[in-house]
């Protein structure tokens, strides 16, 4: 939550893989919390358990997903994976 909490008041917009060059003056953020989220993406971008009730890992990444839904108000501009099949489910 410490880092959505930092993304959100600073606007924190470096998180990612770091096989990507950055753009422009952009710098990688030494926020601590930020490191923790990155691993989890990197987790979840390749993890292979395919099980009944799934990784404990990735059940906290849909639920970033979820959570980054329910607050945001750029639908047709936002870029974070699965934003709108998760407003739309919740419109259901």
């Amino acid at each position: 939550m410490e880092a959505l909490l930092h993304i959100y008041r600073d606007g924190c917009r470096t998180i990612g893989p770091r096989d990507k060059v950055l753009k422009g003056s952009q710098v990688a953020c030494g926020f601590p919390a930020c490191k923790g989220i990155e691993t989890l993406v990197c987790h979840f971008s390749s993890c292979k358990t395919r099980v009944p009730g799934g990784c404990v890992h990735c059940k906290h990444m849909w639920q970033l997903f979820e959570l980054h839904s329910c607050l945001c108000n750029d639908l047709d501009s936002c870029k974070v994976p699965l934003c709108r099949r998760f407003k739309e489910k919740m419109q259901q």
